[in-house]
């Protein structure tokens, strides 16, 4: 790639302290068809990457981290508390049969399970 602007002979008396980054003039430039390609491409990506944004900001996002896929609602928490209600309640729904078939461990190893995780991490109570 060349970046030569041109001859090395300083034809404008503008100073380039005076430039923004934000406000730069692409006119400023040597003119040459190279360049004046380059400046209409990056005009153009410009003006596309607007258009991008500005559909974007008028969409609306039902939640989830990828645009376009589908969220269904799971009801967590009311499955949290069936768990609950299921398992570790005053009075359980199942006994600790049930539990030790469905979890593969009695209740009290799981309790004592979850009291040493509790007591090694607080982010866990």
């Amino acid at each position: 790639m060349n970046f030569n602007l041109g001859d090395g002979s300083n034809n404008n008396d503008e100073d380039f302290s005076s430039l923004s980054s934000s406000s730069l003039d692409l006119d400023f430039f040597p003119s040459t068809e190279h360049h004046d390609n380059l400046i209409n491409q990056l005009r153009m990506n410009n003006y596309m990457f607007q258009q991008v944004l500005q559909n974007h900001t008028n969409e609306v996002f039902i939640g989830g981290s990828i645009p376009g896929h589908v969220v269904i609602n799971r009801d967590r928490e009311v499955a949290d508390d069936n768990l609950f209600r299921d398992y570790f309640s005053v009075i359980p729904r199942f006994n600790d049969a049930i539990f030790r078939l469905r979890y593969r461990m009695s209740r009290n190893l799981f309790l004592r399970i979850i009291d040493a995780i509790k007591d090694h991490d607080t982010y866990f109570e």
